[in-house]
């Protein structure tokens, strides 16, 4: 038997994880009612992963 995701066009399983991410994100919102600056998260990954 295949893997269903195998059988995804790579784009739907990218969709499915933004879709993913989206709702992490609104769900963080919610619980702590307050908005991250995209610009400093942006920075703080960078230097996380890229030194």
């Amino acid at each position: 038997m295949m893997d269903k995701e195998k059988q995804l066009p790579k784009s739907t399983n990218l969709d499915n994880e933004i879709d993913t991410a989206i709702a992490k994100a609104e769900a963080e919102y919610v619980s702590k009612e307050q908005l991250i600056d995209a610009r400093e998260a942006l920075s703080d990954l960078k230097k996380k992963y890229f030194g």
